[in-house]
């Protein structure tokens, strides 16, 4: 009896975790909606892995990037990047 329960919960164990591996990403990649009569348009700088940051515009394109060594970066109205 111990045996199957202790049996039953490991394949349960095992199901769970396949299934919750197998879940899509709750997070979608890339520009999923944009209306460009409902948006100012404008670029963002986005902090990228290995110290670099990227400035993109509202269609998700990387406009420009920069390795600089640091994620901590603010773009100015001048165009000009302040590193942190």
């Amino acid at each position: 009896m111990r045996v199957g329960m202790c049996a039953m919960g490991i394949v349960l164990c095992v199901l769970f975790t396949f299934s919750a591996c197998a879940q899509p990403d709750a997070f979608p990649k890339g520009t999923t909606l944009y209306k460009p009569d409902k948006c100012w348009n404008g670029y963002t700088l986005v902090p990228y892995e290995g110290g670099m940051i990227l400035l993109i515009d509202m269609n998700g394109n990387v406009v420009h990037r920069w390795d600089i060594g640091t994620e901590r970066a603010t773009l100015l109205q001048d165009g000009h990047i302040a590193v942190m």
